[in-house]
């Protein structure tokens, strides 16, 4: 009885534990579908913005000069790249946009295009240095403290835009090793490169699905840049655009269903969403200024609702009526 009434109180106390954890989590997470992007629409200078995801209450949340921001797995953190000291570098910011660090430290280079890993801890990025000419960004994998460093590519064409399959295992990107831009897959340790599109026409800017099984894409295999989507393993290619203007800059909502880019069909690059077969598209940002690079973060995919919470706990109060029998 001794035993048995120790073992309650422990899991007990671990309840109220996780229970006090999720509360903390759900404070520091946003508590809707918000998008950040970066704008010139003030002083015209890039900055990074932050909206709902309907487009709704648009406001600055990182002073310029900042651009390309991304959310953190948990929507808790935005790593971007800024000019704030003569080179352009990866900072990370708290998810209101305070307490922003410094990640790179380069006196002879540019950083950009971060990309956070699926479980946060690390983050790739471009580094193109500017020792060197021609010029040839490099894709690169650091922690996200910016601590260890180290190249993911190494070759004299350019590497960029990377981004991250949701196991963690792989790191797709776009390549001009074989003299037009084409997308590739490596796995995070630099090993069995493979070229996914392999087609004379410019293939760049992926994202892969939060799923896994497919990855969206920008090409001119038509004409102009249009976004397109295909199999993780670069089979069932299809086209989900069809503007003379220019679509790029894909990125997908935290639950699959919709693809948020930026377009410049009404004269200037603005945001627009759509859903996964193109369908639906609508525009979210209506500004003379450039909005682009948006990232979106839905918390009803990781955040856990104080309803979850109690059926969690209800959940540990069965398994104590089990323990006790």
């Amino acid at each position: 009885m001794l035993f048995r009434g120790n073992l309650m109180y422990v899991i007990l106390i671990g309840v109220l534990l996780l229970s006090g954890i999720a509360s903390d989590i759900q404070a520091q997470t946003p508590k809707k579908a918000q998008i950040v992007f970066d704008s010139i629409r003030l002083w015209g200078n890039p900055a990074i913005y932050i909206m709902d995801a309907d487009g709704e209450n648009i406001r600055m949340l990182v002073e310029p000069v900042s651009r390309e921001p991304v959310w953190s797995p948990d929507g808790r953190k935005i790593a971007f790249s800024a000019d704030w000291t003569g080179t352009t570098e990866i900072y990370v910011v708290d998810a209101d946009g305070g307490n922003p660090r410094r990640l790179t430290k380069t006196e002879h280079g540019v950083n950009s295009s971060p990309a956070w890993s699926p479980d946060g801890r690390k983050i790739a990025f471009v580094f193109t240095s500017t020792r060197q000419f021609p010029r040839n960004p490099e894709i690169y994998v650091m922690d996200s403290d910016g601590k260890h460093p180290r190249n993911l590519t190494d070759h004299p064409a350019n590497d960029r835009y990377p981004t991250w399959s949701p196991d963690g295992q792989k790191i797709a990107f776009k390549t001009d090793r074989d003299g037009n831009s084409e997308i590739y897959v490596i796995d995070v340790n630099g090993r069995n490169l493979e070229n996914l599109t392999n087609h004379p026409s410019n293939d760049t800017l992926p994202a892969w699905s939060p799923d896994g099984r497919k990855i969206v894409f920008v090409s001119d295999r038509d004409g102009n840049f249009e976004i397109y989507l295909m199999d993780a393993d670069g089979g069932n290619v299809r086209r989900l655009t069809d503007n003379p203007a220019d679509d790029i800059c894909p990125a997908w909502s935290s639950d699959g269903r919709k693809i948020v880019f930026m377009t410049n069909r009404d004269g200037n690059y603005e945001i627009y969403v759509m859903d996964i077969d193109g369908g639906s598209l609508r525009n979210l940002t209506n500004d003379p200024g450039f909005d682009g690079h948006p990232s979106w973060f839905g918390p009803a995919a990781f955040s856990v609702s104080p309803a979850d919470r109690w059926i969690t706990i209800w959940g540990w109060l069965k398994l104590f009526r089990v323990l006790r029998r």
